[in-house]
């Protein structure tokens, strides 16, 4: 699986579908709470957030450096 898309500008299309389909794979690991870690560049993966405000982060902040995608 190409993820490359992590290191696309933010707003490109590639960026945003890598986003989706995170988001989508979370959604099947999530935790009774719907929430998960947020990996975004501020957050860190020390803050649990809902989906939707995880996608915000991601789409406005981006993923941090250093972060390893889920297989």
């Amino acid at each position: 699986m190409d993820k490359s898309w992590i290191t696309k500008a933010k707003w490109s299309r590639d960026y945003v579908n890598g986003v989706n389909n995170f988001i989508e794979f979370a959604c099947r690991s999530q935790n009774l709470l719907w929430k998960i870690l947020c990996p975004c560049i501020s957050c860190i993966n020390r803050y649990f957030l809902s989906f939707k405000d995880m996608k915000d982060h991601l789409i406005s902040k981006g993923f941090f450096p250093g972060h390893v995608i889920w297989n």
